[in-house]
């Protein structure tokens, strides 16, 4: 009794594996599409948002670096220098701020933007106030603010971001 021929069962697993591999094509073309969906969402939303903090942290650390300085070198000179290199980073930081609020895209992170926003404006206050007890000679009152309200809004600043 010869129930299939060699040339069946050849033509029949041909066409199994042609179906196998067409449905393994099927899968993977709806996976593509899945992939291109999250790599849009990414790069739209998620790497902005990356981008723009990593340049915040980088410059509150520039400020932060440039404040001890300040407070170490007693020159009036490099003083006026570094104030203007504090307030022309402070408007690059505020612009970065806006970007992120833009690419915000869930209530949390609005959230956390905002509170960014407000402990930057109070990181930036502190800061005129030490600038301004550097300029009146009042070095102890600068060391004060450099290791107390700035430090702890610059360490706040900094958890934020991560």
């Amino acid at each position: 009794m010869k129930l299939v021929s060699i040339k069946g069962t050849f033509f029949a697993s041909f066409a199994i594996m042609l179906t196998l591999i067409g449905g393994l094509g099927l899968f993977t073309f709806s996976q593509l599409a899945r992939i291109t969906t999250l790599n849009h969402f990414t790069i739209a939303y998620a790497l902005p948002g990356v981008a723009v903090a990593g340049r915040f942290h980088s410059k509150i650390d520039d400020i932060r670096v440039t404040e001890a300085e300040e407070l170490l070198s007693g020159d009036f000179l490099s003083n006026i220098s570094a104030d203007l290199f504090i307030a022309s980073t402070e408007k690059l930081m505020l612009s970065e701020l806006k970007v992120a609020r833009k690419s915000a895209d869930t209530p949390e992170k609005s959230r956390i933007l905002e509170t960014l926003a407000a402990k930057a404006a109070r990181y930036f206050r502190a800061d005129d106030e030490f600038s301004g007890a550097l300029r009146a000679g009042r070095i102890g009152d600068a060391k004060k603010l450099y290791t107390g309200e700035l430090g702890d809004t610059y360490t706040q600043l900094c958890n934020l971001i991560d």
